[in-house]
């Protein structure tokens, strides 16, 4: 039978990988990762992004396609990951050259991205194996006025061997210079809410 992530009726991606993800025998495997958008910077206030010489390791941030690019490390990442047999993956600050390159180089014919054409406008993606769920209900909405393009995306699967549903959340909420802890507490709240709006089963 499958493990307690499906048992539970939700599991919901947090704003770093899950290195480790927990795995039982015939459970869902889960990774999410905040993949931090193809730019140098994050577009966040002058005091947090520094010049170059002043934070040289964002150096590394660049989305390159030579060898030690952060595209090529990512893309061999995720190669990795769906040979573990990754069920769903729950991505953060994901632009759409990011995900165009995920989907058109690395990811299977059955991973799907529900979300892809919203990606101009919601940067938290999820990915999922239609081979093995079936997509009852989708909804996303945006936590923020502001460039950073803070959102929330939501699936309802079923999985179709065992007949059982589940829930995946993903979500960034505000953090350095953009919100206070009531903030980030306010979008839980919206999350939550959307959460509870999706149709019940059948």
């Amino acid at each position: 039978g499958l493990r307690r992530l499906l048992s539970s009726g939700a599991a919901s991606s947090r704003s770093r990988m899950t290195e480790e993800s927990e795995q039982a025998e015939n459970g869902l495997l889960l990774v999410t990762f905040n993949v931090w958008r193809d730019a140098p910077f994050d577009g966040l206030t002058p005091e947090l992004n520094p010049d170059l010489e002043k934070k040289k390791h964002k150096h590394h941030q660049v989305w390159g396609e030579e060898d030690n690019g952060r595209k090529n490390v990512m893309m061999q990442l995720f190669k990795e990951q769906v040979g573990r047999g990754v069920d769903v993956f729950g991505l953060q600050e994901c632009t759409k050259t990011m995900l165009d390159a995920l989907v058109k180089e690395v990811l299977p014919s059955h991973y799907q991205a529900p979300f892809a054409e919203f990606v101009d406008k919601n940067e938290e993606q999820i990915l999922y194996r239609a081979d093995l769920f079936e997509l009852l209900h989708k909804t996303w909405g945006s936590l923020s006025q502001t460039a950073a393009k803070y959102a929330y995306s939501i699936l309802k699967l079923r999985h179709k061997e065992s007949g059982r549903t589940f829930i995946i959340a993903n979500t960034h909420l505000t953090w350095q210079g953009g919100g206070t802890s009531q903030d980030r507490a306010d979008q839980m709240a919206h999350v939550v809410e959307a959460i509870a709006s999706l149709p019940r089963d059948p």
